[in-house]
């Protein structure tokens, strides 16, 4: 009779353990926004964006990989959804897009305008100077 006193005892001590680490670790703040960032940028080529998420305790979280990416024109960038790519933004033409982050159990909403612009290249002549002993120079002409 005695191990089952022991093994009650055991069982009763586990229990509270479990609920003063639970009540000790219960956080009462609450999700209170979404903010992406960079907010509207002019971009060339892709972008990082990020999401954070601001609680009512005034922490901040990176929520980048737990919210929904969207592109509203995807003709012009994608963003990425999946591990690793959350937030970024792959550039397929010139133009705008909404970039948005949506919170999936709040529903929190926040957005940036992307505007993606065609990049200039500079082509420099000669491509390959090799003149020993003379000074060489350069013209470098701007394509748009």
């Amino acid at each position: 009779m005695k191990s089952f006193k022991a093994g009650i005892v055991v069982v009763v001590a586990l229990v509270m353990a479990a609920l003063g680490f639970m009540s000790c670790s219960s956080n009462s703040a609450n999700l209170v926004s979404i903010t992406v960032t960079p907010t509207d940028p002019v971009y060339a080529s892709g972008a990082q964006f990020t999401a954070t998420g601001t609680f009512s305790d005034g922490l901040i979280l990176n929520y980048t990989s737990e919210v929904i990416w969207s592109s509203s024109n995807p003709a012009v960038a994608t963003v990425g959804m999946t591990a690793g790519t959350a937030g970024y933004v792959t550039v397929l033409s010139a133009g705008t897009t909404t970039i948005t982050a949506i919170e999936p159990y709040n529903n929190f909403t926040s957005s940036s305008l992307l505007t993606i612009v065609t990049p200039s290249t500079i082509t420099i002549t000669p491509e390959n100077p090799v003149m020993a002993g003379r000074k060489l120079s350069y013209s470098a002409q701007k394509a748009h």
